[in-house]
């Protein structure tokens, strides 16, 4: 993984920002909301 930040840091110093095209962006939400938790309140999320 360090390695491959490494290569996109290279890439971007270069102005190649094109690997950026194949990128996602993900919003998980929890299935159970406002559960008690053994610190107040939580919500609980599919990791699955």
């Amino acid at each position: 993984a360090a390695e491959a930040t490494g290569d996109q840091l290279d890439r971007l110093e270069r102005g190649d920002a094109g690997y950026l095209a194949r990128a996602a962006v993900r919003a998980e939400r929890p299935v159970i909301r406002g559960r008690f938790g053994m610190c107040g309140r939580l919500d609980v999320y599919d990791v699955a």
